[in-house]
């Protein structure tokens, strides 16, 4: 999506480098939006995990 915009703000005149800014911007929202959705996964299997070897 990052690359999508930076190509269309380049066709209005901006220079170059905003294809690789608005890519780099892009993936860090993407990765933030995917931590965001796995970290509650990952606490909820590690709390799992913490109760099989406790009750051991």
């Amino acid at each position: 999506m990052g690359y999508i915009i930076g190509k269309k703000l380049t066709s209005r005149g901006y220079p170059a480098m905003v294809i690789v800014v608005c890519a780099t911007i892009g993936a860090a929202i993407g990765l933030w939006q995917g931590w965001i959705t796995l970290r509650p996964l990952w606490k909820a299997n590690s709390k799992g995990k913490d109760k099989k070897t406790k009750g051991s």
